[in-house]
């Protein structure tokens, strides 16, 4: 019987110092994780005061506002090259429409004919039932 009880004793203090260790463990878990987010958020917080202090005191801050001030300049204005071949392209437009001009068909003009063409059809229509 005493065999038994100190099995009983062992096994439910086993258990004891397995829930207590988990806890624990569980707690310093729990404590270096918001440690860890803490020191991170106060490390990006220092990088960006100190990128903000550079960007301000130092020339490379002027600098880079250049390449990027350049960068936008390219991107909004054309070059020489380019505005060539725009003038090129303009050119070859405009004389495509005045090709059109010369030789496309008005809308009014093709209305005015195909309404001649209807009469001219009707008028022999007209013609052939009478001869019929």
């Amino acid at each position: 019987m005493e065999e038994i009880l100190n099995h009983i004793y062992s096994t439910v203090l086993t258990l004891g110092i397995g829930v207590v260790g988990f806890f624990v463990k569980r707690s310093f878990d729990s404590i270096d994780t918001k440690a860890g987010k803490d020191e991170v958020k106060k490390a990006v917080e220092d990088i960006k005061a100190l990128r903000e202090e550079l960007e301000e005191k130092s020339p490379y801050g002027e600098v880079q506002r250049l390449a990027d001030d350049i960068k936008n300049f390219r991107r909004e204005y054309a070059t020489k090259e380019e505005l060539k071949e725009i003038r090129s392209q303009m050119n070859e437009v405009k004389a495509s429409v005045e090709f059109l001009k010369e030789n496309a068909v008005r809308k009014s003009d093709f209305v005015r004919v195909t309404a001649d063409i209807t009469s001219k059809i009707d008028d022999l229509s007209s013609y052939l039932r009478g001869k019929l």
